[in-house]
């Protein structure tokens, strides 16, 4: 058995200072977790037997099923399986007309698409959307499957999750901490070189379970002349937990993950979420939905005073009937005050609250309208209304775990000549591509942001232009329709160029000059035989008068 000590070593010893790093930041997730979500409250990775955590702390679900909301939002407006949501583009528009451009973007495009419908990517992204709604941080792996052409999306539970960046803070190292049983790590690695009683054991009990580490981080001591696994810019290891054995030694040419961290400063590693920013008003809530949950109770089945000589037969059950000898000695409820509308009132105040931490109502945007008799103008000038206040959080999540992705995308791509080679003079001329993504909140935005201006500035336009007919020729309506048009999702392919309008515009312009002109012929042409009045001077009657008097 070859002799991997050392490493398997300094393997722990990281594990053991990312522990360290990490365990404020587990300790508060788990007791956010046990008020919005008990089932994943758990941060500790051990081999005992998996337990289901019921909801037993919890007096209300705001704060989940929001959380649940917000991740099916993002999924449906940023990037859903329904409907185009991204494309390749140039950085700058100018190349956009290059030829050959939009063709090969086109090719990538449908060979991204393929990816991520056959690569379990959207159920993936949902369940890194509830994790950073949570715990704050989603985590995604992306690795090659050659034999199916596709790329293969798996999410890890935060609580096995150990991260660690890098000078610009950007996450470089990435530790995942799990089990299997021993059957699953002999047919996972089975090139490990296996110590005998760990063999037996196997044979014994094959669905013990043990614990794992897969270590990701960047290569320092590469040689970067040589291109075999070991070499590669970023290790990859996996070591079984506490025997001293090196299960697998490869590597990876980029980063093969895309980190969701949901909010941090310059000086974070692990990132807030709502629910952990959120965690006073939801605690708040919980206690306020308790106290008002006894209280109604307490109004439905109140306490009860008995007298003495009755206390033994009285009972609470329909059609009782209790032998009384005294009418004035009769069991009486005991008044609890009236606190009840009080307290929900304040528990419907602090539901509001909650579901502000998680943007419920913009994702809700109609249906939490307060004015449902909309116009469907209305309707959408009130989703772009909302959708820009979405802007931090969507420009967090495409530079954080979005972008990631498609860089990812592009490499392995690439390496398997699964899109073409680009254009030449895209590589020549070193022109930058980007992903522009159209999703139907960034299709909002883009709507409410380009034509706020242009349609404000012709509703203040439109009575000067009354007063005033010829400030008409102020503006170019060509750009101004084109404009417009594009900013309210309009496809650019439906568009024509200002070439092609003014070619299609220009004859039926002639043709409307031409009209009037002979209009105007007619009308001067039968004043003058009437001897209404002479022809204008320079008008084409007075033209035609001259002519026939030439004749």
């Amino acid at each position: 058995m070859a002799d991997n000590s050392e490493m398997v070593k300094t393997i722990e010893t990281h594990f053991t200072s990312l522990k360290t790093e990490r365990q404020p930041w587990a300790d508060t997730v788990e007791d956010v977790l046990k008020l919005v979500i008990p089932s994943r409250s758990s941060m500790n990775v051990n081999t005992e037997p998996r337990t289901y955590t019921v909801d037993r702390d919890a007096r209300d679900g705001t704060a989940r099923s929001s959380v649940y909301l917000m991740a099916n939002g993002l999924v449906s407006n940023v990037c859903s399986p329904k409907a185009p949501w991204f494309r390749t583009v140039p950085e700058l528009p100018i190349h956009e007309d290059i030829p050959g451009f939009r063709a090969w973007f086109d090719t990538v495009d449908r060979v991204f698409y393929h990816i991520l419908n056959t690569g379990n990517f959207y159920s993936g992204a949902y369940q890194v959307f509830v994790d950073a709604g949570t715990a704050g941080l989603g985590s995604m792996m992306m690795t090659e499957d050659l034999n199916e052409f596709t790329v293969n999306f798996t999410t890890y539970a935060p609580k096995g999750v150990y991260i660690e960046t890098n000078a610009l803070n950007v996450v470089d190292t990435f530790f995942h901490h799990f089990t299997l049983t021993a059957r699953d790590i002999l047919e996972e690695y089975p090139d490990a070189d296996f110590p005998e009683n760990f063999k037996k054991n196997s044979e014994r009990k094959p669905f013990q379970r043990y614990e794992l580490i897969h270590a990701i981080f960047p290569r320092k001591d590469r040689d970067i002349y040589k291109l075999d696994k070991i070499n590669k810019p970023f290790a990859s290891i996996h070591i079984l937990l506490n025997h001293d054995v090196l299960l697998r030694e490869s590597g990876f040419d980029s980063f093969p993950l895309s980190i969701d961290r949901y909010s941090f400063d310059s000086e974070e590693v692990y990132p807030h979420s709502p629910s952990i920013d959120g965690y006073a008003d939801i605690q708040r809530l919980n206690e306020i939905s308790k106290s008002t949950t006894d209280v109604a109770q307490l109004i439905s089945n109140p306490t009860v005073a008995v007298p003495a000589e009755l206390f033994n037969d009285y009972k609470i059950e329909p059609n009782f009937k209790l032998k009384a000898y005294d009418m004035e000695r009769l069991p009486t409820p005991i008044p609890i005050g009236q606190g009840y509308p009080i307290g929900v009132d304040r528990e419907v105040y602090y539901q509001n609250i909650v579901k502000d931490h998680y943007f419920t109502n913009i994702f809700l945007t109609i249906a939490a309208s307060d004015t449902p008799q909309m116009t469907a103008t209305e309707v959408l000038e009130r989703q772009g209304e909302k959708a820009t206040v979405l802007g931090g959080l969507i420009t967090r999540l495409t530079r954080e775990f979005l972008d990631p992705v498609f860089q990812r995308l592009f490499i392995i791509a690439a390496r398997n000549k699964w899109i073409p080679e680009p254009p030449p003079e895209l590589l020549i001329r070193n022109i930058p591509i980007r992903i522009d993504y159209i999703g139907p909140l960034a299709q909002a935005q883009q709507r409410f942001l380009k034509t706020q201006g242009p349609m404000a500035s012709l509703q203040n336009f439109i009575p000067l232009l009354q007063a005033f007919p010829n400030m008409a020729f102020i503006i170019k309506e060509y750009e101004l329709a084109k404009q417009i048009l594009s900013g309210s999702g309009m496809p650019g392919s439906v568009i024509r160029d200002e070439g092609e309008y003014q070619a299609i515009l220009a004859p039926i312009l002639q043709a409307q000059a031409q009209a009037q002109q002979a209009e105007t012929m007619e009308k001067e042409a039968s004043a003058v035989n009437k001897g209404s009045k002479a022809p204008e001077p320079g008008s084409p009657s007075e033209a035609l008068l001259q002519g026939e008097q030439l004749g």
